[in-house]
């Protein structure tokens, strides 16, 4: 009987244990010549670069413009 619970408690407790998610956020401004270097034509590529390389499970990108949205989309 006491194999029994444990193989029942061994179950349960190999079953529902907690998944890890890589999340990240990242704030890309906006799209505009006024930024100058740091205009997004310029910081694209090490957006994408960036996002490869930690992998996460979820981005959240803030302040995202429907090109921006498509060149995002492209590039991963």
């Amino acid at each position: 009987m006491k194999t029994a619970y444990l193989y029942i408690i061994l179950f349960f407790t190999t079953q529902f244990q907690a998944q890890e998610i890589a999340l990240m956020t990242y704030n890309i401004r906006l799209d505009v010549t006024s930024d100058g270097e740091n205009s997004w034509p310029n910081r694209k590529e090490k957006v994408a670069q960036l996002i490869h390389f930690h992998e996460p499970g979820v981005v959240l990108i803030i302040i995202i413009l429907i090109i921006v949205h498509f060149l995002l989309n492209f590039l991963l």
